[in-house]
């Protein structure tokens, strides 16, 4: 008896026929739309928290990276990357609002040119919200 065979590679015209996924075009715009409104929770969130005593950056990119994905209804790496940059501009903004301060220049330009002197804990809170908001927000 023979061995049923399988069946080969896809040939030119079976590729043309093959529907090719399109990007709708609002995605984009709808991903970074979203990402705006879940980081403007994220840092209500972070704002009662910090009232409180506690340190909630991570909100920020939990809410950005979710409310991405649902907006833009598909996931994807460039909504990802959306998320996590409006993410990190949120991010930045909130800790310098609510956060950390510094003694010798309350501006925020001071704060953005000495970012790096942050506590690491609190880096490293920062870098995890940006992963967190491209991650949720590429899921999707």
């Amino acid at each position: 008896m023979s061995e049923p065979k399988s069946p080969g590679p896809a040939s030119p015209e079976t590729k043309a026929a093959e529907p090719k996924q399109e990007v709708p075009v609002l995605a984009y715009p709808l991903g970074a739309v979203g990402a705006v409104f879940g980081a403007a929770a994220g840092v209500l969130v972070m704002k009662l928290g910090a009232d409180s005593g506690f340190y909630a950056e991570l909100a920020i990119g939990i809410l950005s990276g979710l409310g991405a994905g649902w907006l833009a209804k598909r996931g994807g790496w460039g909504v990802g990357a959306i998320a996590g940059l409006v993410t990190a501009v949120a991010g930045v903004w909130a800790e310098w609002k609510f956060g950390w301060r510094w003694n010798a220049d309350s501006s925020l330009e001071y704060f953005v040119k000495h970012l790096g002197e942050l506590p690491g804990f609190r880096l490293l809170i920062h870098a995890v919200g940006v992963a967190a908001a491209v991650w949720l927000a590429a899921r999707q």
